[in-house]
């Protein structure tokens, strides 16, 4: 982030503290409903007092302003999934880390579409697990609530992109990995096919879809360790 003018940086730390507000308001509750669902209806009730009370022209379009500003932050925000991934095309792939050994997993926080077979959600900032089997297939297990998983399954020839960059949410950015590959897993996977080579040239069939998650580090050596796992 350094690379950034001081207009930028700043323009990002607000962006990152407008989307946890967003997210956490969406999530918690006060009296059984959502704390932006509050939010947005006390913009309604001002503007209905002030339209009522007939406080003039400039006052009903300033309330009217607030509503629309209200309804459309949260529109956005929840569109965006509540995050933005800012790459950084400055960073070189590590050269001196050493790649996962087959089945090592490491622990990191994953944000994106993952699924089950039979339901696909959004998740972010989940914690969750990282590993490359023996076949060369990668693997992420999300903790999606206690107990209860979500998934995300692709390999080295269905793999597209591996960007580092930095993950806009919260207080100050996140040092991120954003991975694009071919998705064949989850819900949507199971009627439509495509035919794909792997190797010994054998034919796969599983639905062409781009999908993109994002894997958020604390500890910048697991983070070599991952994207040279992935760029192998």
């Amino acid at each position: 982030m350094q690379n950034l003018s001081p207009s930028k940086q700043l323009y990002y730390a607000f962006l990152g503290r407008a989307y946890a507000f967003a997210y956490q308001t969406h999530w918690r509750r006060f009296l059984g409903y959502r704390i932006s669902s509050w939010l947005k209806f006390l913009t309604i009730v001002l503007f209905l007092a002030v339209l009522v009370q007939r406080r003039g022209t400039i006052p009903l379009a300033l309330t009217l302003s607030l509503v629309a500003a209200v309804q459309i932050f949260y529109w956005r925000t929840a569109k965006s999934g509540y995050h933005r991934f800012l790459a950084d095309d400055t960073v070189v792939p590590p050269t001196e880390a050493e790649p996962l050994a087959s089945g090592q997993r490491v622990k990191l926080f994953a944000s994106g579409l993952f699924a089950l077979v039979d339901r696909e959600e959004r998740v972010l900032l989940r914690p969750a697990e990282f590993w490359r089997s023996g076949k060369g297939e990668y693997s992420v297990m999300v903790n999606q609530y206690p107990q209860k998983y979500l998934y995300q399954f692709f390999r080295p020839e269905t793999l597209q992109n591996v960007q580092p960059g930095w993950l806009i949410h919260g207080r100050s950015p996140l040092p991120t990995l954003a991975i694009t590959f071919w998705q064949t897993w989850g819900p949507e996977q199971a009627n439509e096919v495509v035919t794909y080579m792997v190797g010994g040239g054998v034919e796969e069939k599983s639905k062409r879809k781009s999908c993109t998650i994002y894997f958020t580090f604390t500890d910048t050596a697991v983070q070599d360790q991952v994207w040279l796992s992935l760029k192998q």
